[in-house]
């Protein structure tokens, strides 16, 4: 499983603080719901864990996640998610697959 590393500006204990997250990143798998029933599988993944969260410039000061609201940690790892994505698409090579000419010379096979 991947992780990523951020930023992400935000609210603790009343003070807006840069805070520096560690994220499990668990990558989005299309599932397959076409074909016999034992090669169908249903979507998995696409999101992200938050493991820890340090603010202040030395990352001292660990973050209680628990003292985070529900809402806030989703906001968090919906946010790491995307930019995750973001640079995951960034990162690959400008690719195309190859182009297969389905016209054959039949008369060329025999």
């Amino acid at each position: 499983m991947p992780s990523y590393s951020t930023t992400i500006e935000t609210e603790v204990d009343g003070e807006d603080v840069t805070l520096y997250c560690t994220f499990d990143i668990e990558p989005y798998v299309q599932g397959n719901y076409s074909g016999p029933p034992e090669y169908c599988y249903e979507d998995d993944g696409g999101y992200a864990s938050i493991v820890s969260a340090f603010y202040d410039e030395a990352r001292k000061k660990k973050v209680d996640l628990d003292l985070l609201l529900e809402e806030e940690i989703q906001s968090l790892e919906k946010t790491a998610y995307d930019e995750w994505l973001e640079r995951q698409s960034d990162d690959e090579p400008d690719w195309e697959p190859p182009s297969f000419d389905r016209e054959m010379d039949y008369e060329a096979l025999v």
